[in-house]
């Protein structure tokens, strides 16, 4: 049996998984090829708020899931859906 050292991936921070809302957000994101900073300031929101949504620790109250849509380019459909 191997020990917790040797499992890959134990020890370091996981991204979310991307069926969440938070891993749609940083695809979408990264596909805008927007920095967090930039799309936190395009949608009217605090970067340490877009952090923690991509990472699933909160979400994001409707209208601000709609804003997050508009800087990103891309439907309210596709990140809730």
């Amino acid at each position: 049996m191997k020990s917790a050292k040797s499992v890959k991936g134990v020890g370091r921070p996981l991204d979310p998984p991307s069926d969440r809302l938070g891993g749609k957000i940083r695809r979408a994101r990264l596909k805008a090829k927007l920095s967090v900073e930039r799309a936190a300031a395009k949608a009217g929101v605090p970067a340490p708020s877009w952090y923690a949504w991509e990472r699933d620790y909160y979400m994001p109250r409707s209208r601000k899931v709609a804003a997050v849509a508009r800087a990103l380019g891309v439907s309210l459909d596709r990140l809730m859906g």
